[in-house]
């Protein structure tokens, strides 16, 4: 279950929570709904409240929540996050020439279903390499977000961005 709670303001710019608190307990097995009823239209100076709604307190660091406010509510949406694990085969006869560089630059890449192109994926620190005795190097991006905003998943892959030989 989440705790969502009721907000309204009179200046739908401003989102400041009103003195009315509503509180509900949503379940969340599937597509879960809840509707605040017999919510007063207006204020007493005669202005028209807008009403939205947040979770209370958001998820934390495992889900990004996403907010859509509209007209008729607040859609709420926690997109988890993932891992993406990377391995670097070396064919290099055990670095026998030693031309091996010491790191590697990588390009994180994701897109969904609906997207033509690929997009760099900029706010993410590039993962350390742990150098295996067996010709390869593993390193692996965390905390990525699973979908977009909107809840369309995101395929990944990464790209050897160039060889750095500092």
């Amino acid at each position: 279950t989440v705790t969502v709670q009721l907000y309204r303001t009179t200046n739908a710019q401003e989102k400041n929570p009103d003195v009315d608190v509503k509180v509900a307990t949503v379940d969340l097995t599937g597509n879960s709904s809840h509707t605040f009823e017999d919510l007063p239209k207006y204020a007493p100076d005669g202005n028209l409240y807008t009403y939205y709604a947040r979770e209370t307190p958001e998820w934390g660091d495992g889900y990004d929540v996403y907010y859509s406010d509209e007209v008729g509510g607040t859609t709420i949406r926690n997109v988890g996050k993932t891992s993406i694990a990377v391995t670097k085969i070396w064919k290099d006869n055990g670095n026998a020439y030693g031309t091996r560089p010491e790191k590697l630059a990588l390009t994180l890449q994701r897109k969904t279903a609906t997207a033509n192109d690929w997009e760099t994926v900029t706010d993410v620190q590039q993962p350390e390499w742990t150098k295996n005795n067996d010709n390869t190097w593993t390193c692996t991006y965390t905390g990525l977000p699973y979908a977009d905003a909107n809840g369309n998943s995101y395929a990944y892959r990464v790209t050897e961005a160039g060889l750095d030989r500092e």
